[in-house]
């Protein structure tokens, strides 16, 4: 499910942002980079699939999100996370 979900992600906004690099942290951790976002995708032990990251363009901009295999991703930008929190060492 997490490799669909991440290729999920390479297909949003009609595939305009395709995957650039790909970075497997963890067996449940994949750090995904496109020409406009850099995410962190995390499926928890419950099966749960999430992510956060930011925008290239405007790095203030902070996304989060969700997957389901029916939905795909709902993702929203928001304020009040911290960089230094979306990717701690694995």
């Amino acid at each position: 499910m997490l490799d669909q979900a991440v290729q999920d992600y390479g297909q949003m906004f009609g595939g305009g942002f395709p995957i650039l690099k790909r970075h497997a942290v963890k067996h449940n951790i994949i750090d995904v980079e496109t020409s406009a976002t850099v995410v962190r995708i995390i499926q928890a032990d419950n099966g749960s699939i999430t992510l956060a990251g930011w925008r290239r363009t405007d790095h203030k901009a902070l996304l989060t999100g969700v997957w389901t295999a029916l939905g795909g991703w709902r993702v929203g930008t928001g304020t009040g996370i911290s960089k230094s929190n979306l990717f701690p060492k694995a």
